[in-house]
């Protein structure tokens, strides 16, 4: 019309709206009025395309369909300097009811055209004065006759006085400008076409798997509404995005797809009569998204979850200061759960599933993620009724909280860990706030990012992640998984991430993966690097792949939050100048201030309150951090290392963090920790532990010529270079530096025995005559014996427990039974039997070969009164089976160390994994890898004191174990600095003071960064009826450190195999712990004369024959091959009838002699024809 009544030519085209077909026919024609959709001109603004163009030929730009925002407006109309650009507001019913003339960039729609009238009224219809929202409604020229064949909407188009509602909420201001606020209609507008959810919801409620669905619009600033499904699923479904938009294709037209995204609920919100709130769905900002499973939470369902958890647990005694420990991984449940906590003023202290301990208290368990039958789980606590009463514990949880201040501990969180284990920071409500409070942040979001960080709430860095997602309303990205290359790119790349949280190590890992080569994550807007200084080489090639993004080097502690952030994006080792409201200093040996750029240890004051008084008196507080710093002349701050790392040669000081940076841009080193080798001449000689990237064989020698003039002398690795599959680390990838200082370290081995030798060859523990007579002088023994007891034992006086039995002959009277034989069960029931033996010393693996033998079925010894059991922890099976066969007798489980006699002894005959309490005289500690000492229930290395002791410490001169012969370095790691004797066991004490060991320490094994104990799963293992020994070590792997392997030696005529076994551990343990290292069957297991199992060997046995299995496949199809393992240490046999020229080896020889056997493993590349050929695999031994 506006060509046909002024006459001017009209351009028209089939073609649909483009940017590049606007401007290439805006340009071309030189169009001087063009009208068209609001979402289209953000568009083409948002393309660039108008930057190469002034269009001085148009003459009006007319807006049509929805607000034209500002900066889009300013931004065409610096295009169209001689033109104006006109917001129309128009209906179709009404035709146009106000326009803006006046090129104002505003949200305002102008005035009200000439001959229109309106009014807003509220739901009511009542009328609404200046400056009130409410709904417009208009009276124009435009005569509305209704829609077609459609009544039912034409009268509800109309009020009753024959005002037309637009379906707009909307204002007037005080110059009478109409300002609209948004549809009070739900119909969508995408890119100017009309979307109805109805037709959207229909569709998609036809799917078998949605049980009810609710289409909004998502904002956006180019095309107005993406059109975006709230899902709710049927029980037990895992419908996910994908299979419904594949389900949508072919059904509805392009511009109705669901490009805002599809998100799953649990519920929706609905009014009494079941109606869905479409207004309150569209409010609901998803909030939280579990990468695992896609599935989302909004904001208003974690707001409501965390206040019925807080009720429920109110319910259940939780009140202020109650703390509430948390042991999961990152789920949907535990961020209502940790606010539920805030809510009722109570301690949140979240274990990482890494960590998780024996249960050992009488507090509530509430299970989280999949049920557990007998115990409340999470959904119990939000399973609550929605009455009057509920509502009214809500309101008075809202409006009358508990009251919290700088003195109300609001979380415990874990410290790092990599001098030892975590400590439990206390921070109180006040310091949560002013920490977590940053107005500052608004400037990290827009409407679209998305936050993410592998960081579980057990670290600080878990809580800022989740504190940026509500403070800005940034949906949370959330797994479970562990930190890995792979993850971090599938995740980050899939779910286009603009804010990551991520440790240093952890984008060392990534750049040196080369994962990123192949990706330019232009989406990514800041890269937050926490825990360690980020080298400049690795941040420099990080960079290099967000280009659109910053790195911000920030320092923190747990102690104390932020200290300072370097937000300029400078690749060097500054951290940045100190945040708002920090206090620092720079402070030498004495205490003394330092001034700029001289190195001391730093100490801070911050606004974060930290709580001292709720830790640990053996956890170190105060604000001084042990971190050795200095100032430049800018103020910037420049980390050299932690105090207690740093080296001292010669009397140089020598920074590891230095030398690992340098040592890091070998293009070789995958990782790399300079730690310091103890020498009595130098105190620290500087060697570096490194880890090699894959296919790698850079050697020492190289780098040490790396290393040359880029370092001074004093600060050359003399201590060596060693290379290892990985460093031990914490979860959130900081590199354990005292476990790798063990490592570097060399421990030389006496050849004298005495001790088990359970580890390596035995060492020879000298006790003083006086230590002799306290052990083994006890009165109380005498409730022992009757006159006509007999003692025995197989074991000789090699070991404390020959001595054992000799006093007890001696000093009770009684007969004492000699063998020269070893032992075997056989020999044991007829020496035992044929004398009644009824005092009985024998280690616990030998009561277990006499229990799986079935000798003992045939017998009931009543005259046994008395089984002592020593060496190892017996078996619960094993020890009730036994028990049956002395009806008159007594169990004893008793636990001693060559080096400190008794420690402990279960008097009571219980079947469980408990010693019994201390032995009377005897102090323990239970202590962390840091020595600290650790509480009930806390596993951890057992040291102890007695009456026995340690001879010539200065701090207990009166006793007596006077160290390892001829070994005096061995002797000195056998105690720390306050002469407790470490006994290498892991342990703990329950609730009754009762001792319960859990492992060797060295024996622990550490799979994919999870503790499994050989202990638990040989208990398990020794239940199978055919199973008469088996031992469980860790097959080395570079991917996942050890996987745990069982050596077993199968019952007389068993057939049981691997499969059987495996499926016999199904359901008794968890996933980590499973026998990824494979079985394997031998004919005996290499021991100590006492029945301990030598798992060195054993270790070194399943190494090897892992290394047979996974080669078989390269042999001939046609060939059998009996695969034998055999050491000279112990009785394997071999075929006498092999002939080595039978063996062909690439480039390799297998030979054996009289004084010892050798191995070299190669590639089998001619096997001779007959089946029944052998390979001898075996490991040198020399005799």
């Amino acid at each position: 019309m506006l060509s046909i009544s002024l006459g001017m030519p009209r351009l028209i085209t089939k073609d649909s709206f483009s940017p590049e077909r606007w401007v290439e026919i805006v340009t071309k024609h030189r169009v001087s009025v063009v009208l068209m959709g609001a979402p289209h001109i953000a568009q083409l603004v948002k393309s660039g395309l108008l930057q190469n163009h002034s269009m001085t030929f148009v003459k009006r730009l007319i807006s049509l369909g929805c607000i034209l925002p500002v900066d889009i407006a300013q931004t065409i109309s610096s295009c169209i300097p001689n033109g104006k650009i006109f917001n129309v507001y128009a209906l179709t019913e009404s035709g146009k009811i106000a326009s803006e003339l006046e090129n104002a960039f505003n949200l305002s729609v102008g005035k009200l055209s000439p001959g229109v009238q309106a009014k807003i009224v509220n739901e009511a219809g009542e009328k609404l004065g200046v400056g009130e929202v409410g709904e417009l409604c208009v009276k124009t020229h435009v005569e509305f006759m209704g829609y077609f064949n459609n009544p039912e909407a034409t009268a509800a188009a109309r009020d009753s006085d024959g005002w037309i509602r637009t379906g707009d909420l909307a204002k007037f201001d005080d110059n009478g400008h109409l300002i609209i606020k948004g549809r009070k209609k739900f119909i969508l507008k995408y890119n100017n076409f009309h979307v109805s959810p109805t037709e959207l919801e229909e569709i998609l409620c036809r799917h078998p798997d949605v049980l009810q669905v609710a289409v909004v619009g998502v904002p956006d600033s180019l095309f107005n509404d993406l059109p975006a499904a709230v899902v709710v699923r049927r029980e037990n479904s895992t419908v996910d995005e994908e299979e419904l938009l594949k389900f949508l294709e072919g059904k509805i037209v392009d511009f109705k797809k669901l490009r805002g995204g599809v998100y799953f609920v649990r519920e929706l919100p609905t009014t009494p009569s079941g109606k869905v709130k479409s207004g309150l769905v569209k409010e609901m900002a998803v909030c939280q998204i579990s990468v695992d499973d896609a599935t989302t939470r909004t904001n208003g369902e974690i707001h409501k979850a965390s206040l019925q958890i807080a009720c429920s647990l109110r319910k259940l005694g939780c009140s202020k200061g109650d703390v509430v420990t948390f042991v999961c991984r990152n789920t949907h449940d535990l961020t209502p759960a940790i606010l539920a906590a805030l809510f009722l003023g109570a301690p949140v202290n979240v274990l990482d599933i890494l960590f998780t301990k024996e249960y050992g208290s009488n507090a509530e368990i509430c299970v989280l993620g999949q049920k557990v039958p007998n115990f409340l789980h999470i959904n119990d606590l939000m399973d609550v009724k929605d009455d009057k009463n509920t509502k009214a514990d809500i309101q008075k949880l809202i409006l009358h909280p508990p009251e919290v201040d700088k003195d109300s501990c609001a979380l415990i969180v874990c410290s790092s860990g990599t001098t030892g284990f975590s400590k439990g920071v206390a921070i109180s409500h006040e310091g949560f706030l002013k920490h977590f409070y940053k107005p500052h942040w608004k400037s990290f979001s827009s409407l679209d990012d998305k936050v993410f960080s592998f960081a579980s709430f057990y670290w600080l860095s878990g809580y800022t992640c989740l504190m940026l997602s509500i403070s800005l309303g940034m949906p949370r990205l959330i797994t479970k998984d562990s930190f890995s290359p792979e993850r971090w790119v599938e995740i980050v790349t899939k779910h286009r991430v603009s804010v990551v949280l991520m440790g240093a190590p952890h984008i060392a890992q990534l750049v040196k993966s080369g994962l990123l080569q192949n990706h330019s994550m232009t989406f990514v807007k800041r890269l937050i690097s926490l825990g360690c200084i980020l080298p400049v080489d690795i941040a420099q090639t990080i960079s290099s792949c967000i280009p659109n993004g910053k790195i911000f080097n920030v320092y923190a502690l747990t102690e104390s939050g932020k200290i300072a952030s370097e937000l300029e994006n400078a690749f060097n080792l500054s951290v940045g100048k100190l945040s708002p409201g920090v206090q620092a200093k720079i402070v030498n040996e004495a205490g003394e201030k330092l001034g700029v750029g001289e190195v001391g240890e730093l100490c801070v004051k911050t606004h974060v309150e930290f709580m001292p008084q709720q830790l640990p008196e053996t956890a170190t507080v105060g604000s001084v951090q042990e971190i050795l710093t200095n100032f430049d002349d800018n103020g910037h701050l420049i980390i050299r290392g932690r105090k207690k790392f740093i080296l001292k040669h010669n009397n140089f000081h020598v920074s590891p963090v230095e030398l690992e940076e340098i040592l890091c841009r070998h293009p070789d080193v995958l990782q790399v920790t300079v730690v310091g080798v103890p020498d009595p001449l130098f105190n620290d000689l500087p060697a570096a532990v490194v880890v090699r990237r894959e296919n790698s064989t850079v050697d020492e020698e190289e780098l040490l010529k790396f290393l040359e003039g880029k370092i001074v002398d004093f600060k050359k690795l003399r201590g060596g270079v060693y290379f290892v599959r990985e460093l031990p680390t914490t979860p959130s990838g900081k590199v354990k530096s005292g476990l790798v200082k063990e490592m570097a370290k060399t421990h030389p081995a006496s050849t004298r025995i005495c001790s088990s030798g359970t580890t390596g060859f035995s060492k020879g523990v000298a006790i003083s005559h006086e230590g002799f007579l306290k052990h083994f002088y006890k009165p109380h023994w005498k409730s022992f014996s009757s006159l006509d007891d007999k003692v025995f034992s197989f074991a000789s006086f090699y070991w404390l427990s020959g001595y054992t039995c000799l006093m007890l002959s001696i000093s009770l009277g009684m007969p004492r039974l000699i063998t020269k034989d070893s032992f075997n069960p056989e020999r044991w029931v007829e020496i035992v039997t044929k004398h009644r033996v009824s005092v009985v010393l024998m280690g616990a693996p030998h009561i277990a070969q006499l229990v799986k033998s079935g000798l003992l079925q045939n017998h009931s010894m009543t005259f046994v009164k008395r089984l002592i059991s020593l060496g190892c922890i017996l078996p619960v099976d094993i020890a009730q089976t036994i028990s049956s066969c002395i009806p008159n007798g007594k169990i004893f489980n008793v636990y001693a160390l060559t080096e400190s006699g008794k420690i402990a002894s279960e008097l009571e005959n219980a079947f469980n994994l408990s010693v019994g309490k201390l032995s009377p005289g005897v102090q323990a500690k239970i202590v962390n890898e840091a020595g600290e000492k650790l509480g009930v229930g806390e596993v951890g290395e057992l040291c102890v004191k007695d009456p026995r002791g340690i001879y010539g410490n200065k701090l207990s001169r009166n006793l007596s174990f006077s160290g390892y012969f001829n070994n005096p370095e061995a002797t000195a790691a056998a105690r720390d600095s306050d002469g407790w004797i470490r006994t290498g066991d892991l342990a703990k004490f329950d609730d009754n003071g009762h001792l319960i060991i859990k492992g060797r320490k060295k024996f622990i094994l550490k799979y994919n960064n999870f503790h499994v104990s050989p202990t638990e799963l040989e208990e398990i293992l020794c239940r199978h009826p055919d199973v008469l020994q088996v031992a469980v070590v860790g097959v080395p792997d570079s991917l996942f450190n050890d996987l745990p392997a069982a050596v077993v030696v199968r019952r007389e005529n068993s057939t049981v195999d691997e499969e059987e076994l495996l499926k016999f551990l199904e359901g008794k343990i968890v996933d980590f712990k499973k026998l990824r290292g494979g079985v394997y069957f031998v004919r005996e297991l290499p021991t100590t004369p006492s029945g301990k199992v030598k798992s060195g060997l054993v270790k070194e046995m399943a190494r090897l024959m892992s290394i047979v299995s996974s080669r078989l496949h390269t042999l001939p199809p046609a060939v059998t091959l009996n695969i034998f393992a055999s050491f000279r240490i112990s009785s394997f046999p071999l075929k006498k009838s092999l002939q080595l020229s039978e063996l062909v080896f690439e480039n390799n020889i297998v030979s054996f002699g009289e004084n010892y056997c050798s191995l070299i493993v190669g590639k089998v590349v001619h096997i001779p024809a007959s089946p029944n050929d052998q390979i001898v695999i075996m490991k040198e031994f020399r005799s």
